[in-house]
């Protein structure tokens, strides 16, 4: 169970070794160490806390029983030390591996901005795009789920091109704007991590999430202009306490990089779109030049624009124009 504030300050309050006797339970410790002595059957125990940049990492606890003299176990400043040293010598190595982890840990997400990047630089597809980015979050993160909500802001929609369950990509229908985490970004415009089960805000809101329910969940939102068009998230259905503020900065990062292929990319399309249509449209002219009578420029025309915009049926109404009217054989006529 987490210790109480209380009991990490006094912890890391001092260097020296806290000792609790039988006598002491109910001394202001959390009932786990309190009952400490009980547990082991011993007479004393000493807690050896063990730190990393004033942080508590671990904490060493020793035992002293009586004897079968029925002396009394206790524990002095000389028999304490080699422990304290010992604990000295864990703490160091610790920080040693931790900080070749974080090392490694730049260098991977060094490694996954560069490929991203590369990736987006010659992306025309946004679907490939997600995945690459997924494979290279899984690389620095471990597995996760991942999605990609995009937002209308003219339709307040949220749509998701690209989602994962279980490592599996499944669809995911548009929902509306609302109260829910995605949302949540979007609104903002910041990033939001929680380390615990999702269930718990979905509960209070009525509101039904994107994917199943995350016990850790972390979002960042997607930003043109200072506008949010959607957001980036990654999920853990299984572990809490699974994302940091390194992943929050990494995800961050690659949000803006990917907010400009989407941009690029909805250009690109754009374009592809207007220059089919023009390719279309001098089809079609050309087709109906070439008829030779008005019931085949008819014909050709209501063929043509049935394929070309994919209807089933199509039809042109003609009206006949109305007769000029001689204002001398009115007059003769009145």
């Amino acid at each position: 169970n987490p210790l109480p504030q209380q009991t990490l300050q006094r912890l890391l309050s001092t260097t020296s070794p806290l000792l609790l006797e039988e006598s002491d339970q109910s001394a202001g410790w959390p009932a786990d160490l309190a009952q400490a002595p009980e547990n082991m059957a011993c007479n004393t125990v000493a807690f050896l806390p063990m730190t990393s940049l004033s942080q508590l990492t671990g904490l060493f606890i020793l035992g002293a029983r009586q004897d079968d003299t029925h002396t009394k176990g206790s524990f002095t400043a000389t028999n304490l030390q080699p422990y304290t040293y010992l604990v000295e010598m864990v703490s160091t190595a610790l920080q040693k591996v931790q900080a070749l982890d974080s090392m490694q840990k730049r260098l991977r997400e060094l490694q996954t901005l560069g490929a991203v990047s590369q990736a987006i630089s010659a992306a025309t597809d946004l679907n490939r795009l997600f995945r690459i980015l997924h494979q290279q979050l899984n690389q620095v993160m471990g597995t996760v789920d991942f999605y990609v909500a995009l937002f209308d802001a003219k339709t307040q929609t949220i749509h998701v091109p690209y989602i994962t369950e279980a490592g599996e990509i499944v669809n995911a229908h548009p929902i509306p704007l609302g109260e829910d985490l995605t949302s949540t970004l979007i609104r903002t415009r910041q990033p939001l991590m929680l380390a615990e089960d999702t269930k718990n805000p979905m509960k209070t809101t009525g509101v039904k999430e994107i994917g199943a329910a995350a016990r850790s969940w972390l979002g960042v939102p997607l930003m043109l202009s200072d506008q949010p068009v959607g957001a980036l998230v990654v999920q853990d259905s299984q572990k809490e306490m699974r994302f940091n503020q390194d992943d929050q900065r990494l995800l961050t990062t690659l949000a803006g990089q990917v907010a400009v292929s989407i941009r690029n990319a909805s250009l690109l399309e754009n374009s592809r779109h207007q220059a089919e249509r023009e390719r279309q449209l001098f089809e079609i002219t050309s087709k109906i030049r070439r008829s030779t009578d008005i019931q085949s420029v008819l014909q050709t025309t209501v063929r043509e624009l049935s394929t070309a915009l994919g209807a089933r049926r199509a039809h042109i109404a003609v009206t006949p124009p109305v007769p000029e009217i001689d204002e001398a054989v009115e007059e003769d006529s009145q």
